[in-house]
């Protein structure tokens, strides 16, 4: 068996990481397999933070308000913009719209 409260605590090491901290992970990983580990933990960790920055009513919230422009992007299968709010107006731009995000729009 794992040791669980280890694996535990090196998770939320890693989700304290900066993107700038990612991507010296990556541009310093030892092989392929590493390099691959340190973008999808990046990828997850930009995901996160756009899923706590759409939580809750999506666009009513105060930070896409005051906002010119928000730039959309998912990480499903391939890291992809998807829609941009731009002046009060959100526009998807494929149609390939995640499903996570269908319920921030509904």
């Amino acid at each position: 068996m794992c040791d669980v409260r280890k694996y535990s605590d090196m998770f939320k090491d890693m989700k304290t990481l900066q993107p700038e901290d990612t991507l010296q992970l990556i541009m310093e990983a030892k092989d392929e397999e590493e390099r691959e580990f340190f973008e999808m933990l990046g990828n997850f960790l930009l995901q996160q933070k756009q899923k706590r920055l759409l939580k809750g009513t999506c666009f009513d919230e105060k930070i896409y308000f005051n906002c010119d422009l928000v730039v959309l992007y998912d990480n499903t299968k391939a890291f992809s913009r998807f829609a941009i709010y731009k002046n009060g107006d959100l526009y998807t731009i494929t149609e390939n719209v995640p499903m996570w995000f269908e319920k921030y729009v509904k």
